[in-house]
């Protein structure tokens, strides 16, 4: 997935390479795979981000509200918490469950 994100690959290019490398994730399972670990890899960089810069301090849970968002990210949306603190969730940054597409932004004061 690493490459495949480094090369600007899209979700379903992703998932494609999920199903060459594990027999049992195929079709919509290696889309939530892709899906997942992108969105986990690109929360956990954001973190990172915020801590070097030294200016962040808290952080902010965003999610896309539609007919899609569950209700516990939808209960999430909008909350701000300490940069290293965990969100009600009981997680860091998103996902908080499979197939999330949640994010987190940063907050400056």
């Amino acid at each position: 997935l690493a490459e495949g994100v480094s090369r600007g690959e899209k979700i379903p290019s992703l998932a494609s390479r999920v199903s060459s490398v594990y027999d049992e994730a195929k079709g919509y399972r290696a889309v939530r795979i892709a899906r997942t670990e992108t969105i986990a890899a690109s929360n956990q960089g954001a973190l990172q981000a915020y801590d070097q810069s030294g200016v962040v301090e808290k952080k902010e849970w965003y999610c896309a509200i539609d007919e899609r968002t569950c209700e516990e990210c939808s209960a999430m949306h909008g909350e701000v918490v300490k940069l290293h603190d965990n969100f009600s969730g009981g997680v860091d940054a998103p996902p908080l469950h499979p197939d999330c597409r949640c994010t987190i932004l940063p907050v400056l004061e």
